[in-house]
């Protein structure tokens, strides 16, 4: 049985929703007396429709960086009622988790954002943080949120809930075929390039220059040492290796090689749209199910988010029940 990870709570808080949290994983109750239009209301507290947008906008761009070329008027309002019952959700957290811990949450405020200040001022952030464009004390709101919300589901249980190993067993045997792995064979190669539209000189001087790298290597030199000396693919650094590559990861012409060869074997010169190769064969994996004890630690992992994802809703739907939520038309 494995815990949830704690430092990773604001994580789980998305999953009820069933998408990432990033689009408002500091998306507290921002004042914004430059835009007086309400999205709702929770218990008298406004989220502002300028803050909705926002998260809505983020939600589109995700979409349309995963191929989306066009995005109907529906699946636009579907986006904005998610955005709309992620703050709300989170808001009624936040309000959950002043009502229980009051000022004693600003102590570990303070600490956090000195963590923060502390990780990035050592070089080991290397993207710009998320809340640089806020000025102090709308920052500190935000941290403030976000730590009210994971305090409270913590002191709610969330980070406790365990899956059992026939839970996990069960999951396994109805979704084996979700863990099959294909086939794959692990290969050196040394790459001799061609340009784009080679002209038949080209062509000549690469294959010349293949053919006699082959000849060294059947005179027994080592392949390894030939490819970092002759190779120009960026392999080369490793004597070659490409590690094990599934069916497609290289050419046609490639794949129909490598998946021929037996273990320790090299190949007569190969021609793809990359130029001209040579292939030397190390192991081989036939397609397999990978076993349980291969995949459980994801299993595991996999459904206590799950399971904590039902607790939160539990959670947030109580919350709800007993709260003012007004919800505005705009």
């Amino acid at each position: 049985m494995l815990h949830a990870s704690r430092s990773k709570l604001y994580l789980i808080i998305s999953f009820m929703i069933s998408v990432t949290m990033a689009s408002y994983a500091l998306a507290g109750p921002i004042s914004n007396p430059d835009n007086k239009t309400l999205a709702a209301k929770v218990n008298g507290r406004p989220i502002y429709l300028k803050e909705l947008e926002q998260g809505v906008d983020k939600a589109l761009a995700r979409y349309r960086k995963n191929g989306a070329g066009s995005i109907s008027d529906e699946t636009k309002k579907k986006i904005q009622k998610l955005e709309l019952d992620q703050k709300v959700a989170f808001e009624l957290l936040v309000q959950a988790g002043e009502r229980t811990f009051g000022k004693e949450i600003e102590q570990k405020v303070d600490e956090r954002i000195k963590t923060a200040n502390t990780v990035q001022a050592d070089g080991e952030h290397t993207r710009k943080s998320a809340a640089s464009n806020l000025n102090a004390d709308e920052h500190r709101k935000q941290v403030r949120c976000q730590l009210l919300a994971d305090e409270y589901l913590k002191k709610r249980g969330i980070t406790d809930l365990r899956v059992s190993e026939a839970e996990s067993k069960k999951y396994y045997e109805q979704n084996k075929q979700s863990f099959r792995e294909t086939e794959s064979v692990k290969v050196s190669h040394i790459l001799i390039p061609l340009p784009k539209n080679p002209k038949p000189e080209e062509i000549t001087k690469a294959r010349k220059e293949i053919e006699r790298i082959h000849v060294e290597i059947v005179a027994g030199k080592n392949f390894a040492e030939l490819a970092k000396q002759f190779s120009t693919c960026a392999s080369a650094k490793d004597g070659g290796d490409l590690g094990y590559i599934n069916h497609g990861y290289m050419p046609k012409e490639f794949d129909d090689v490598a998946f021929s060869l037996k273990k320790g074997d090299v190949s007569d010169v190969i021609r793809t749209r990359h130029g001209f190769h040579l292939i030397k064969a190390f192991d081989k994996k036939p397609a397999r199910i990978q076993e349980f004890n291969d995949v459980k630690d994801f299993i595991d992992k996999f459904l206590i988010k799950q399971v904590q994802a039902n607790k939160i809703r539990e959670i947030v739907d109580e919350l709800k029940h007993n709260a003012k939520v007004e919800i505005f038309n705009n």
